[in-house]
């Protein structure tokens, strides 16, 4: 009968023992699923970010796009200057002293 009762008092204390685990692991539960909650606000606070970072990349790829234009209209406008005062240049090497002075007058006004 002693023998029972040691056995019987083994078996309450390793419940014990397994209750007190168990209440252990409910706490760490509870603990991940803090910080889990936590992690996930993390993550939605990245992913805004990363959102608000997707829409200024591709405002300034429009910005981009707008400037290579300009400096293509640019570029344009230069070449025609630029064949323009060689056409200027080519006339003024074939005219007469006299001519290449009002010629000379019109493109100061013309240039201003």
């Amino acid at each position: 009968m002693e023998e029972l009762q040691s056995l019987l008092h083994a078996v309450m204390e390793r419940i014990d023992m397994q209750s007190a685990s168990i209440e252990q692991i409910k706490t760490d539960i509870s603990d991940l699923k803090k910080n889990l909650n936590k992690v996930e606000q993390k993550v939605d606070r990245i992913e805004s970010h990363v959102n608000g970072m997707k829409q200024m990349v591709g405002m300034i790829k429009e910005e981009l796009s707008s400037i290579d234009r300009s400096k293509e209209r640019l570029d344009q406008v230069l070449i025609e200057e630029e064949n323009w005062q060689e056409q200027i240049t080519q006339a003024l090497a074939l005219c007469s002293k006299e001519k290449k002075n009002q010629l000379k007058n019109i493109i100061d006004q013309h240039v201003g």
